[in-house]
């Protein structure tokens, strides 16, 4: 089964949860709705299930797929297959996605290349540009700026490497390139990560 079905499966399962905690009977009408059938839960089984499918329904690719700024940022992880490993609680993991209005920037010319299946190990490389080990929320962003007097070096999952600065009152995210992207949402918090949107994308030309 592939993530985004166990993602609506889960969330099909957690549904069921809710509206059976406490022992509650509920009941499920058949297709003509001329009987129903009494369904009861137990409380202990419904909540050891609700804990095995917690995090990755709560997970960071679950928020950046809940996010409508990371709609195509979302489509391009799926693709990827990086959508398993970021759906499992190990981690923690920062996603720093560009937004839809990002990718409107590209050409139709990298468009077509990026979604080439013939390149798609240009893809990952570009989406782990975007992944980061460990959880850097925007207060722990702005603690190790003001700690690097003024900057802080990350390593993506890629190895590319970015300086984070703050600019006004806004964290800003530079490329080996020169590329400023500012964190134009942030602090999506998962139960392995945190999620923030970019206006720009890093590592393309």
């Amino acid at each position: 089964m592939n993530f985004i079905a166990r993602f609506f499966f889960f969330i099909t399962i957690c549904s069921a949860f809710f509206s059976c905690k406490n022992d509650v009977t509920s009941t499920v009408e058949n297709i003509d709705n001329r009987s129903t059938i009494p369904v009861v839960v137990p409380v202990s089984d419904a909540e050891k299930l609700t804990t095995e499918l917690e995090d990755p329904v709560n997970s960071v690719m679950v928020k950046s797929m809940m996010t409508l700024e990371l709609k195509t940022f979302s489509s391009m992880l799926v693709t990827t297959g990086l959508g398993d490993m970021l759906s499992k609680k190990e981690g923690p993991y920062t996603i720093i996605g560009p937004s839809n209005d990002a990718f409107t920037r590209l050409s139709q010319s990298q468009m077509k290349e990026l979604l080439n299946t013939a390149n798609k190990d240009e893809l990952v490389r570009l989406i782990k540009g975007h992944v980061i080990e460990g959880n850097l929320d925007s207060e722990t962003l702005v603690q190790k700026i003001k700690e690097g007097k003024g900057s802080y070096e990350i390593i993506s999952m890629s190895g590319a490497i970015y300086v984070a600065s703050i600019e006004g009152d806004t964290i800003v995210i530079t490329n080996a390139k020169g590329i400023e992207a500012q964190i134009v949402k942030n602090d999506i918090k998962g139960v392995n990560g945190v999620v923030h949107v970019l206006d720009k994308i890093l590592g393309v030309n």
